[in-house]
């Protein structure tokens, strides 16, 4: 299996989203459908992710952060913008040690 980095950079961006993958409260007030936003990733990126997991979301004037639990423990980080994708990243923690 690639690697989700290199599957990653290997996409063209941005993604423009069909009006489906949002749920609408009014112009311009809307709510993405993450599972609309994922089925427009290749399917190859779909193999990476951890269904299971839990994702986490952000929302800002103009703009929303979606992180998407990896099967190796990162996230893929999806900015939308203008109901468009416009970046993919992965996300990964670095480990720590405290000492006793």
């Amino acid at each position: 299996m690639d690697s989700i980095d290199k599957l990653i950079r290997a996409i063209s961006l941005p993604i423009d989203l069909p009006r489906e993958a949002f749920y609408w409260f009014g112009e311009p007030q809307y709510l993405p459908d993450i599972s609309t936003v994922i089925a427009q990733l290749p399917a190859t990126i779909h193999l990476h992710l951890d269904l299971e997991a839990n994702a986490v979301h952000r929302s800002y004037p103009g703009y929303s952060l979606h992180f998407l639990p990896l099967l190796d423990g990162a996230y893929l980080k999806i900015k939308l913008q203008q109901q468009a994708i416009v970046e993919l990243t992965t996300i990964r923690h670095k480990e720590t040690t405290h000492a006793a």
